[in-house]
C-alpha cells in the first residue's frame, strides 16, 4: 500500500485528479475510523475527514517525504476533529454514538446493551483524560499504532509517548474505578 500511496501522491502533485480521488478512496476509511475515535459522532467525523482531505489537497506540495503521508494525514484528521469540536462549541470530543442512542432497546439483546453501555462509559472515561494522554491512549490502545508511529505523528520522542501512555492508562484506571466499571467488568466475567 505504501508504494501505491507514493505513486498516487506523485501523480496528485502533478495535477492528476483521478490519482487524487484514488488517494481519497484509499485512505478515507482509515481517516474516518480515526475521526470516529475522537468524536463518536458520524456527522462530525465526516466533516472532520472532509476538511482534513481538503487541507491535504491544498498543501500537498508542502509534503517533503511521501512516507510521512500517513502521519501527516492522521495529524490533520486529529486537528480537524478538534476544530469541529470547537466549531460546535462542545467541550467533549467523545460522546455517545447517535445511531446507538436511537436504536430501539427492544431490538438489542441484553448482552449487546451491556456492551454498548460499557463502551460508552469507557469512551466517556477516555474523554476525561487530558488531551495529550487521551490522544496517546486512542492511538496506541484503540488504533493499535506503534510507539514509533505515534512519536512521528505527534512529533515527540518515543519515551514521551510511552510515558504519556503509562500516565494516561493509570488515570483511566482511576476514572473507571471511580465509575465502578472495573469492578463490574471483573465480577461479571
Amino acid at each position: 500500500m505504501e508504494q501505491q500511496t507514493e505513486i498516487l501522491l506523485r501523480k496528485a502533485r502533478e495535477g492528476d485528479q483521478h490519482a487524487l480521488n484514488l488517494l481519497f478512496r484509499t485512505w478515507y476509511r482509515r481517516a474516518h475510523q480515526m475521526a470516529m475515535r475522537y468524536v463518536s459522532d458520524e456527522h462530525m467525523a465526516r466533516e472532520a475527514v472532509q476538511h482534513a482531505f481538503m487541507s491535504v489537497y491544498q498543501h500537498l506540495d508542502q509534503l517533503q517525504q511521501s512516507e510521512k503521508f500517513v502521519s501527516w494525514l492522521y495529524r490533520t484528521v486529529i486537528n480537524c476533529c478538534h476544530m469541529e469540536g470547537r466549531k460546535k462549541q462542545r467541550s467533549r470530543l467523545i460522546e455517545l454514538n447517535l445511531a446507538e442512542a436511537h436504536q430501539p432497546r427492544a431490538q438489542m439483546a441484553d448482552r449487546d446493551l451491556q456492551l454498548a453501555e460499557r463502551n460508552r462509559l469507557l469512551m466517556d472515561a477516555v474523554e476525561r483524560l487530558p488531551e495529550d494522554q487521551r490522544t496517546i491512549v486512542i492511538l496506541k490502545e484503540l488504533d493499535g499504532m506503534k510507539f514509533r508511529e505515534i512519536a512521528d505523528l505527534l512529533q515527540i520522542s518515543e519515551n514521551t509517548a510511552k510515558s504519556r501512555l503509562y500516565v494516561g492508562l493509570k488515570n483511566l484506571k482511576q476514572i473507571l474505578t471511580q465509575q465502578r466499571l472495573i469492578k463490574e467488568m471483573y465480577y461479571e466475567e
